[in-house]
């Protein structure tokens, strides 16, 4: 033993209640009892009833056991180093897995939690501080860990957020097409008159002259392509499923601007509108449903190809990934084969502004 390393027998002490096979269902029963809990609270309660008691009590004991269960992965497998001597497969340092910060998170929200809610019993002042207690919803994010099926939709979804922020883009160029399109075809067409606002009560009404002169208003319809943004609104509307049949009926009965509408006065133009939901609904939809389900699957067999290896092919794996995976090793690499500048000194500037950042800027 060198320094502070802490005693062998210690170090297999706290290795040896981490890797109980009781350990990890212990942890998700209290975090699936905690978490239904939370949903029995109501400001009716009386602190001092029978449930508002078990409540508190629960959630005293879930914030020790929590609290335990991160002290014993920081002494089994290390804080930020790894501790030497660990048995093949185990998991790396408690705060360089990535999981282990939303566990942390959820910990010390719950004791400052616990703190403030000491505090504020005994000075009234400080029952503000009581909206902490809001913060005891991350207690269900500790399933993403412990729970392999919750972490597969996790990680997919957190795979795909470059993919979707590229279709997103895709997406919204899609909308200020076909708005571009419906403001050309349908700017100021759909306002009515108040008094007969889909044009078969009042017949000698045919355009705004007429309503105000019979002491209506001219309005304007709610979705409307009036400009672009408001076209890509009532776009996005449509693509919804809601409301789309009325705005449809208002478009095919559109005469032109400062006309009264008249019932199918042009219903050629719900074609338009048709395709547009056509592609939206059927093409753009299943884009995205399409990434998500691919990111998912990777997720999910890169997960199971690591979880059907024994513990010392998944050593062999983690030792592969940190050295070869090293920032040392890549920059090594990355200057060794960078791409040497050609000979020409004209071609040599050209090749400079070409890969210069600001180039695609």
């Amino acid at each position: 033993r060198q320094g502070n390393d802490p005693p062998a027998y210690a170090e297999s002490m706290w290795i040896s209640i981490a890797r109980s096979p009781a350990f990890d269902p212990l942890i998700l029963s209290l975090i699936f009892i905690s978490s239904a809990l939370l949903a029995l609270e109501s400001p009716y309660l009386e602190p001092g009833g029978k449930v508002g008691i078990m409540l508190q009590t629960v959630d005293i004991l879930a914030v020790i056991v929590f609290t335990f269960e991160m002290v014993v992965r920081m002494m089994a497998f290390g804080i930020c180093k790894p501790v030497r001597n660990l048995p093949p497969g185990s998991p790396g340092p408690y705060f360089q897995v990535a999981w282990n910060w939303i566990d942390f998170c959820a910990v010390v929200t719950a004791l400052l939690d616990f703190i403030m809610s000491i505090a504020a019993s005994s000075d009234s002042s400080l029952k503000i501080l009581r909206a902490l207690r809001v913060v005891r919803v991350l207690r269900p994010l500790k399933l993403i860990k412990t729970y392999p099926g919750i972490r597969i939709i996790v990680e997919g979804l957190l795979r795909s957020l470059p993919t979707l922020g590229n279709l997103i883009i895709i997406t919204l160029l899609f909308y200020l097409g076909f708005g571009i399109l419906f403001v050309n075809l349908l700017k100021g067409q759909l306002w009515h008159c108040s008094l007969d606002p889909r044009g078969d009560m009042f017949l000698e009404i045919e355009n705004r002259a007429h309503c105000e002169a019979s002491g209506g208003e001219w309005v304007n319809s709610p979705s409307n392509f009036d400009h672009v943004g408001r076209s890509m609104m009532t776009l996005f509307h449509i693509s919804t499923g809601e409301g789309w049949l009325d705005t449809l009926s208002r478009i095919a009965d559109s005469r032109g601007i400062d006309l009264q509408p008249r019932r199918h006065a042009r219903i050629t133009l719900i074609f338009p509108i048709i395709g547009f939901i056509s592609l939206s609904n059927f093409f753009m939809l299943n884009l995205f449903i399409g990434v998500l389900s691919d990111h998912f699957m990777l997720s999910k067999a890169e997960l199971n190809k690591v979880d059907l290896l024994d513990a010392a092919n998944r050593l062999w794996v983690d030792m592969q990934r940190n050295v070869f995976l090293s920032p040392t090793l890549i920059a090594q690499y990355q200057r060794k084969f960078a791409g040497l500048p050609v000979a020409s000194g004209f071609r040599r500037c050209v090749q400079a502004v070409v890969e210069s950042r600001m180039f695609d800027v």
